[in-house]
């Protein structure tokens, strides 16, 4: 009878630990190949904010005078104010004090995100707080009176006044921005 062979040396690990190791290798592969995305999104992310900062609401202090949108005998009438959230300027550049106070949403097309309103009353003073759609680049402010205030809208840039809001007054037949970023110019007509 024969005495059964040695076992041979062996060189390297064995077949299942060569399949755990390429196993291992290729999950890390993985892995960093979807970091360095992730990475890539966090500063694309982060890259857009510092570019176009996120103002999530508008804040609109109101004062209004005792006298304002007078009527034919001077007795104080409300204002009605509109907020336009825009995608692009063009479209109210065109557009006529008219126009907008009779079909704004005809006349602003796709250019408007959003539209809000709210209601000046003579004498009183108010805080309003509006949410603003991440895509939104500029704020038209609208004053619907009896007599076409001058100017008839005021446009803003939404990225402009961040978190301290803007503060309207209003004092006889018009709507001045008291506090705020600077209206954008307009093109003249």
């Amino acid at each position: 009878m024969t005495a059964p062979a040695p076992p041979l040396p062996r060189h390297g690990p064995a077949p299942s630990a060569i399949g755990r190791r390429r196993w291992l290798l290729g999950a890390c592969g993985a892995g960093a190949t979807l970091a360095g995305c992730g990475a890539y999104q966090g500063a694309k992310q982060l890259a857009k904010a510092a570019l176009y900062p996120s103002v999530e609401v508008l804040k609109i202090d109101v004062h209004a005078d005792a006298i304002i949108n007078p009527d034919d005998r001077g007795g104080a009438l409300p204002v009605t104010v509109r907020i336009y959230q825009l995608g692009a300027r063009e479209e109210i550049e065109r557009a006529g004090y008219a126009d907008l106070v009779g079909q704004d949403r005809t006349v602003l097309g796709a250019t408007l995100l959003q539209r809000y309103e709210f209601v000046a009353y003579p004498g009183e003073s108010a805080a309003h707080a509006f949410p603003i759609k991440p895509e939104v680049r500029f704020i038209a402010l609208l004053a619907v009176m009896r007599k076409p205030p001058a100017p008839a809208y005021l446009l803003l840039d939404a990225m402009s006044f961040g978190t301290r809001g803007i503060t309207l007054a209003f004092d006889r037949d018009r709507m001045v921005l008291a506090a705020g970023p600077k209206p954008l110019e307009r093109p003249r007509r």
